[in-house]
Formats: C-alpha cells, structure tokens, sequence
C-alpha cells in the first residue's frame, strides 16, 4: 500500500479505528484509571469499532455520505452487515485468544469465564450501541444514568485493537 493509501477514505477510516483503540489503550492503562474515565474509553472504544465496520463499506466503493446516511453511528446495525462477515470472524478469533489469557492469567479470580468470548462481543457491542445511540440518549457523549452497566473496557481495547493493529499493517487482511 503506497502512502495514496492512508489519504483515501478507506485508508483514513482504518487509520483512525487504530487511532482510538490506541487512545482508550491510553485511558485504560493510566495511573489515573477509575470510574471517571470510563464513559470517554467506552466513547473512544464505540467510535473505534464503528470505524472498523464502516471500513469494509467503504472499501467496496460506498461513499462515506452514503454510509453515514444509512448508519450514521449504529455500532450494533453495522456489526451484523454480511459485509462484515470477515470482521467478525477475525474479531472472534482474537476474542477467543484473550478471554483465554486473562481466564488463565489468574488475575480475575471473581470472573468464571463461562461465557463464550463470542457472545461476550456480540452482547459488549450492543450495550455499545444503545450506549451510543438515541434511546440512552446518547450517554457516552453525555451522561450515564446511575449504575449503568457497561462492557468491559480492557478486553475490547484489547480484541477490537489487536485487530486494527493487524489491518493496519496489511489493509487486505480480512480479503472480503
């Protein structure tokens, strides 16, 4: 990929998943990691996989009006297109990989694990979407109501970043 790549609107919407999966990496791994800065790292991490999905559209010729038009910020309406077939699966595949390190690593000893790593992002990007869309009003940009349950930061960033970082390096990786 010559560097036309990285100015196409293909090119920008993959560099800039990496970017905020980079940014909530940042957040979630800061001394000053608390309550507080949940919302923006959740806020970054919605963002990011939205960027990631609407990759595949635009690289198969859609324009990024038409995209927003029919989408506009739908992480879980664009998660379930056919188009993103191969997404998920990698998604899956990476999921699958870290659930099964921090299951091992010990350092969650109150988390059985017994749900599957797929529905976990599966049901992760849904409360995303309805986080990130009109019928919370929108409270990752606002304002979370009380005692919001919401996904897990850490294994997002670091599900949905390592596949960025992989496309990234090779923008035909997932070959759809």
């Amino acid at each position: 990929m010559g560097d036309d790549y990285w100015k196409s609107e293909a090119g920008q919407f993959l560099a800039g998943s990496r970017r905020y999966f980079r940014a909530a990496h940042i957040l979630r791994t800061s001394k000053d990691w608390g309550v507080e800065l949940q919302s923006p790292t959740l806020h970054l991490i919605a963002h990011g996989i939205e960027l990631l999905c609407k990759f595949p559209l635009i690289s198969l010729g859609n324009s990024q009006e038409s995209v927003r038009r029919k989408y506009g910020h739908d992480v879980s309406t664009l998660w379930g297109l056919s188009e993103n077939a191969a997404l998920r699966a990698t998604v899956y595949h990476e999921a699958h990989l870290a659930w099964t390190a921090a299951r091992d690593s010990g350092k969650w000893p109150h988390d059985d694990f017994s749900d599957e790593a797929d529905r976990v992002i599966d049901k992760a990007v849904d409360d995303l979407g309805h986080l990130n869309g009109k019928n919370s009003n929108f409270a990752l940009r606002y304002t979370l109501e009380k005692d919001t349950l919401a996904p897990r930061p850490a294994f997002l960033i670091e599900t949905f970043g390592r596949v960025a970082e992989r496309m990234v390096m090779n923008p035909r990786f997932l070959d759809f």
